[in-house]
């Protein structure tokens, strides 16, 4: 003999609701930047070159003192060429998506202040 199988209506809206939660998770989880390709590499000191999501979004930052996880851009996107030693940091630049201008950044690492840089462009 079969039963009569019926489900009730807080049965179905119960699913529907379990079933909603489960997809906007999979929604948020995948369009997540957790799964975005970046670097960061320390060249000197705790000056460090790095990017998100884009190679091009590459920049020179340095920590920020009294902040866990806080960093101070030093120069913004693109840079796309770091020379060092123990005393500068010399680095080239395309602003944004202009590759017609290279502009040519020294950082003094021995100054320690920061931002402490001159800006050429040729």
């Amino acid at each position: 003999m079969c039963k009569n199988v019926t489900r009730n209506k807080s049965e179905s809206t119960h699913f529907k609701t379990i079933l909603a939660i489960f997809l906007i998770a999979i929604v948020t989880i995948s369009t997540c930047a957790w799964f975005d390709k970046s670097s960061h590499e320390q060249i000197v000191t705790e000056y460090t070159v790095g990017w998100n999501d884009l190679v091009q979004n590459r920049i020179i930052a340095k920590p920020i003192k009294d902040c866990s996880g806080c960093f101070a851009v030093l120069v913004s996107n693109y840079v796309y060429a770091v020379g060092y030693n123990n005393s500068y940091i010399i680095l080239k630049q395309h602003f944004s998506d202009d590759t017609a201008r290279t502009y040519y950044f020294v950082i003094d690492i021995k100054k320690e202040r920061g931002a402490e840089w001159e800006k050429r462009s040729i």
